[in-house]
């Protein structure tokens, strides 16, 4: 499906398709996604395969998702962590980057290592963004 989503914004200029899927996957019940395991594991490889494809269409979206990193759904909570990081690597990891840019980059460092329920995903994480591109 995110092929599908990546051709929709790319050669059909449809760039509001993605903020209309993620707001959908938002808006459901977050004690449903904590219990429906398979939903779950669909909608966070989704997430992370979406933003690896077009990382700068979600990139809006992440005050969306942001929500849901307090959520029951640990599941969850790791693949919006995944999304962060993407981001992270895949737009704001050259040398030459904006104060603005920076800025940007370190509240999203900052949202991923401060996650206490997830800090070990999160140790990972910094650890990989640390020894790739970013560095």
């Amino acid at each position: 499906m995110a092929e599908a989503v990546e051709k929709f914004v790319t050669d059909f200029q449809c760039r509001g398709i993605v903020m209309d899927i993620v707001r959908e996957i938002t808006r459901l019940d977050v004690r449903e996604l904590s219990r429906d395991t398979s939903g779950t594991r669909a909608f966070s490889l989704f997430l992370v395969e979406i933003t690896e494809r077009i990382p700068d269409q979600m990139r809006p979206c992440l005050s969306l998702l942001q929500f849901h990193l307090d959520g029951e759904s640990y599941m969850l909570r790791k693949s919006i962590l995944a999304v962060f990081t993407e981001i992270v690597i895949r737009l704001f990891s050259t040398d030459n980057l904006d104060e603005a840019s920076k800025t940007t980059r370190d509240q999203y460092l900052d949202c991923i290592g401060k996650k206490g329920t997830t800090k070990i995903k999160s140790l990972l994480i910094l650890t990989v963004i640390f020894r790739g591109p970013c560095s």
